[in-house]
């Protein structure tokens, strides 16, 4: 739950859900990307869900998502226009409870983990 909004009903229906998994400065900008995804007219074709971890540090970066506001220091404008932009087109939502994981699509789920100090990536979008 985003607050005390259910996620489900702050998106548009027609649009599939991502989740993405960890809103460390990668998985948020992996957020964003997908987030960024527009269709032939133009129109976002998904609508994102970033969960992290509910710890002061993931509660301040959703927070930060929420308002439209990139959650780490960067250069790189474009990644804040992003941001400002899936804010005003509504189809990205940060969130720390694992529940709203049951809104991904059928293969709608993106998770970054660690293993032994390497990067690891999984992407399922074959939704």
């Amino acid at each position: 739950m985003c607050g005390d909004m259910d996620l489900k009903n702050l998106f548009q229906a027609e649009r599939k859900v991502v989740c993405v998994q960890g809103l460390g400065f990668v998985g948020s900008a992996m957020a964003l990307a997908v987030a960024s995804a527009r269709d032939e007219a133009g129109a976002p074709q998904y609508n994102v869900i970033g969960i992290d971890l509910p710890s002061d540090a993931g509660r301040k970066r959703v927070n930060s998502i929420n308002r439209g506001v990139f959650p780490f220091a960067c250069n790189d404008k474009k990644l804040e226009e992003a941001q400002q932009l899936a804010q005003q087109t509504g189809n990205f939502r940060a969130a720390t409870d694992p529940a709203d994981f049951q809104y991904a699509d059928n293969g709608g789920f993106m998770r970054k983990g660690i293993t032994e100090n390497t990067h690891t990536f999984l992407f399922f979008l074959d939704i």
